[in-house]
């Protein structure tokens, strides 16, 4: 079940001189979808953050918060699946994915007993 706090908020705008980028992770995140940071990389600024390693899918949750708001900021539309594929997110569990993509209750029924988990190597997408 996801839950309303804690919470990711995340905002972004056009591209503004000076304006900081969200620091290191933003950054990073920014650069796996292919913004740089010249002049075209959207100002992305989170506001709160879910506290990292809570159990809460913090890293996860930032990730796409981060992509989705930079995307759209850029004027590109990317599906969440889509971004969270570039960002690696979702290749062990899709619960994550899922949770930011629609909310409310998110059933996870594991994997078949003759079938192992993918790693983020061999995984091709989020699971669904």
């Amino acid at each position: 079940m996801t839950l309303e706090r804690p919470r990711c908020i995340v905002e972004a705008g056009p591209p503004s001189t000076g304006t900081p980028s969200g620091g290191p992770e933003v950054e990073a995140i920014l650069a796996r979808l292919g913004f740089g940071r010249g002049s075209e990389t959207p100002a992305v600024r989170v506001v709160e953050a879910i506290p990292s390693h809570a159990g809460f899918g913090s890293g996860t949750q930032l990730a796409l918060a981060v992509a989705l708001a930079a995307a759209r900021a850029a004027g590109r539309s990317i599906p969440i699946r889509e971004l969270a594929r570039e960002l690696g997110r979702g290749q062990r569990s899709g619960i994550g994915v899922a949770a930011f993509e629609r909310g409310g209750l998110v059933i996870d029924a594991g994997h078949r007993a003759d079938e192992s988990a993918p790693t983020a190597i061999d995984a091709e997408e989020p699971r669904r």
